[in-house]
């Protein structure tokens, strides 16, 4: 869905058309923490979840950063909407590509509790 709504803004003629976009940009994205947080959490030792959770904040930073550098140059050589369009063909793409490297992945156990005392 993202990635859709992201190129679509590519075609977007008045203020009003990116804004309606971003809001399912928005709903799109916003499970992702969610999901992430709660598969990364299932998946690594209780003594080393604070240190994955940091790594993991810090490349999402980080690329954040990078990203708003890259776009900027991107649409001073190619055009904002080209920005926008290829920025959701990236994203359908990536998508995809993640469906295919994780499509055998079977669901994770979690961790159980130690019980204390």
């Amino acid at each position: 869905g993202v990635g859709l709504f992201v190129g679509a803004i590519s075609s977007a003629h008045a203020v009003w058309h990116v804004m309606i976009l971003l809001v399912f940009v928005g709903l799109s994205v916003g499970p992702v923490p969610a999901g992430a947080n709660t598969l990364s959490q299932t998946l690594v030792a209780d003594r080393m979840r604070g240190r994955v959770g940091g790594a993991i904040t810090t490349l999402i930073s980080a690329a954040n950063v990078v990203s708003m550098g890259l776009a900027g140059l991107a649409a001073a050589a190619i055009g904002t909407r080209n920005v926008f369009l290829l920025s959701g063909i990236l994203v359908v793409v990536s998508g995809l590509l993640a469906l295919w490297l994780f499509r055998e992945l079977k669901e994770p156990e979690p961790h159980r509790p130690v019980s204390v005392g």
